[in-house]
C-alpha cells in the first residue's frame, strides 16, 4: 500500500511540474507579446509624437505667414495710395531736405500721362524713365535749390536733385515735339510752375544726336548724359495720382486673395 501511495504521490508531482512548465511557458509567451506590444506602442507613440512635432511647426510657420500677409495688408490699407521702390540714396536726401524746411518731390509724383496714351505706351515711358535714374529724382523749387544743393553736397548725395538748369539750357538748344506728359492736377498747384520748365524736354519724343544729353523715342530707346539704353515693355505703376491708386487697389486685391485660404485657420487660432 505505501508503494502504490509513493508512486501516486510521484505521478501528482510529475504532473505539477508539467503543469507549472506550461504556466511558465505561457507566462513567458504573454510576457513576449507584451514586450512587443510595449515596442510597438513607444515606436507609435514616438512616431505620433514627430508628426505632432512637424504638425505645430508647420502650423506656426502658417501662423506666421497669416500675420505678415495681414500686416502687409494693414499696411497696404494705411497708404493713401502705392508706394514705389525708391533709391536709399534719394530716400536720404528727401528726408535731409525736409529737416531743413526744403519740400522735394520725386519726379512721379508731379507728372501723369496724355489722355490718349495707351497701357503699352505708357509703360515703356516710365520705363525709360526709371532706366534713365530720372523716375524718382528729386524736383526742388527754383527759389530753394541753392540751398538744397549745399545740403546735399555736404552730405554726398548731390546726384539725387533734378538740374532744372542744366533742363533749362538743353530745351534751348533742341527742338521739341508735342508733350505726352503733363502736370498732375492732384499735386499741389505750387508744383505746376516748376512742371511746365522740365516737361517740355522730358515729355516728347525726340531723337538722339551728337550732343544731346537727353531723349527719349517712341520705341523705348533714350539718351541720357553718357548713358543709352532700351526700356522694354509692361505696365506703368508710379507716374499718375490715378495709377497709384489702381496698382495700390490691385495689390490689396492679391493680398485679400492670398488671406482667403487662411481665414478658418486664422479664426481657430483666435479661439
Amino acid at each position: 500500500g505505501e508503494g502504490l501511495e509513493l508512486a501516486q504521490s510521484e505521478d501528482d508531482d510529475v504532473q505539477s511540474g508539467r503543469v507549472v512548465e506550461q504556466f511558465a511557458t505561457l507566462i513567458a509567451g504573454y510576457r513576449q507579446a507584451i514586450d512587443g506590444l510595449e515596442n510597438e506602442l513607444s515606436e507609435a507613440a514616438d512616431q505620433a509624437q514627430g508628426e505632432l512635432n512637424e504638425l505645430q511647426l508647420l502650423t506656426g510657420g502658417k501662423m506666421r505667414e497669416i500675420a505678415e500677409i495681414k500686416a502687409l495688408y494693414e499696411q497696404k490699407k494705411a497708404e493713401p495710395e502705392y508706394v514705389p521702390p525708391r533709391s536709399a540714396r534719394r530716400i536720404q536726401a528727401r528726408a535731409k531736405l525736409l529737416e531743413h524746411g526744403i519740400a522735394a518731390q520725386p519726379l512721379y509724383a508731379l507728372i501723369d500721362f496724355a489722355p490718349d496714351i495707351s497701357e503699352e505706351e505708357a509703360g515703356r515711358i516710365e520705363f525709360m524713365l526709371e532706366d534713365a535714374g530720372l523716375l524718382d529724382a528729386l524736383v526742388i523749387a527754383p527759389e530753394q535749390a541753392a540751398a538744397a544743393d549745399a545740403l546735399l553736397a555736404a552730405a554726398g548725395l548731390g546726384d539725387c536733385r533734378l538740374d532744372l538748369n542744366a533742363i533749362r539750357t538743353t530745351i534751348g538748344n533742341q527742338s521739341q515735339g508735342a508733350s505726352i506728359l503733363h502736370f498732375d492736377s492732384a499735386q499741389d498747384s505750387r508744383w505746376a510752375v516748376v512742371a511746365a520748365e522740365m516737361l517740355p524736354l522730358l515729355g516728347t519724343y525726340a531723337s538722339a544726336s551728337d550732343g544731346v544729353r537727353y531723349s527719349m523715342q517712341a520705341d523705348g530707346s533714350w539718351t541720357h548724359g553718357l548713358l543709352t539704353g532700351h526700356a522694354g515693355t509692361g505696365t506703368a505703376r508710379c507716374i499718375g495720382i490715378a495709377t497709384r491708386l489702381r496698382v495700390r487697389q490691385r495689390e490689396l486685391e492679391e493680398l485679400e486673395q492670398q488671406r482667403e485660404p487662411f481665414c478658418d485657420v486664422e479664426k481657430r487660432g483666435d479661439r
